[in-house]
């Protein structure tokens, strides 16, 4: 077996630098024309040991003992700037993880490849802070996450687009500050007006959770539930699937914290954040029925089992980590007068609270109703 020498100019990574940005960096500084020559050595030498890994990707601990070797640097400090350092996170529940043993007396719990690709960007859809770029050109482990659509230090919106051409942004791109298609510097980017306290805070409490920031004693954190982030994160997701279900994680980070803080609000000033959404869900229901059969009436609201409130009802029915979801439910159909009644085939809903849901399906009932009859007669 060949010995690996280390390479000629062997850069410190730089504070919250991503194991994506620190690649490039490295084969910049050693004079490659691309970093497919860098990927060539270390493919090599991963033959050498009998493994194979994807250098973007790496999942195996040789692949950082091989990076250790040509940088000098320790492989957990290496594997710290990769997306494995999700794995520590707060919203995972607690289980049985795998480990990435470095062979040093340290190790990292390993990142699998499905969350990975549910909550880690694209190295070729990447995102970034215009403010942050200017300070310094490389591309920051905190923007790997989809959940994180701000910059809190200079409380502005990232970018994932050129500002000229719009092209998607890499980030060898980030690191050249440069856009790949047209050449516009990534950095000429109008500055937005200062985001909400609102959306702060979601994202503030967000990258607490992602282990990206020092948990501080603001009062939005004492309006959330009484438990932990493993049991909030999934309430959260459930509530930002319900808004739009279609938005993927490459959508533009302006949207996306859109959404992140309409879906945060839920969980604020429990429960009546809560019921807020709830109470929205349930008027959007009665508008959709009202619209498609064209009731107009001033009785009780019948709707059907594909009611969003009824999802609500029954999602965490199962699961005693999330009671206090259930409770809040249930009170919230109490207070408005709200009444359940379901089968294995139909659930409806009944609803008399206020004047604006005092829309009803009655001909929808007086069918069912006849329908009945004449099964009954027959």
């Amino acid at each position: 077996m060949t010995v690996l020498p280390s390479l000629l100019c062997r850069p410190a990574l730089l504070p919250d630098e991503s194991w994506w940005s620190y690649l490039h960096r490295l084969a910049a500084a050693n004079g490659y024309g691309s970093f497919s020559l860098l990927a060539k050595v270390c493919n090599l030498r991963l033959a050498e040991l009998g493994a194979r890994d994807n250098l973007m990707r790496p999942q195996r601990p040789e692949t950082f003992a091989v990076l250790a070797t040509l940088t000098h640097r320790p492989p957990r400090e290496l594997a710290l700037a990769s997306a494995h350092y999700f794995a520590q996170a707060s919203i995972w529940p607690p289980m049985e993880t795998i480990n990435l043993d470095f062979g040093d007396g340290t190790s990292l719990p390993l990142l699998r490849s499905l969350l990975r690709s549910r909550y880690v960007l694209r190295p070729d859809a990447a995102q970034f802070c215009p403010t942050c770029l200017q300070e310094a050109a490389y591309h920051r482990r905190t923007w790997m996450l989809a959940d994180v659509s701000a910059c809190l230090r200079h409380q502005r919106l990232l970018h994932n687009r050129c500002p000229h051409c719009q092209a998607w942004v890499s980030v060898a791109n980030i690191v050249r500050r440069q856009c790949g298609r047209c050449g516009a510097h990534l950095t000429d980017v109008v500055k937005e007006e200062g985001l909400a306290s609102e959306g702060l805070s979601a994202q503030r409490t967000l990258q607490v959770w992602w282990g990206l920031g020092d948990p501080t004693p603001e009062s939005y954190l004492e309006s959330l539930p009484s438990q932990p982030p493993y049991v909030l994160y999934p309430l959260f997701e459930l509530i930002l699937q319900a808004l739009e279900p279609s938005v993927s994680k490459h959508t533009p980070p302006a949207e996306r914290h859109r959404r992140q803080t309409v879906a945060f609000s839920a969980l604020t000033d429990w429960p009546r954040g809560f019921w807020a959404f709830l109470r929205a869900r349930l008027e959007d229901d009665v508008r959709l029925y009202s619209y498609r059969y064209g009731y107009d009436f001033r009785d009780p609201v019948y709707l059907d089992h594909r009611s969003s409130l009824n999802f609500w009802f029954t999602v965490f029915r199962e699961d005693p980590r999330f009671d206090f979801v259930q409770v809040a439910v249930e009170r919230f159909l109490e207070e408005n007068n709200v009444q359940i009644c379901s089968s294995s085939w139909k659930t409806w809903m009944r609803v008399t609270a206020d004047e604006d849901l005092q829309k009803i399906a009655r001909p929808m009932a007086k069918q069912a109703h006849a329908r009945l009859a004449e099964l009954v007669a027959s």
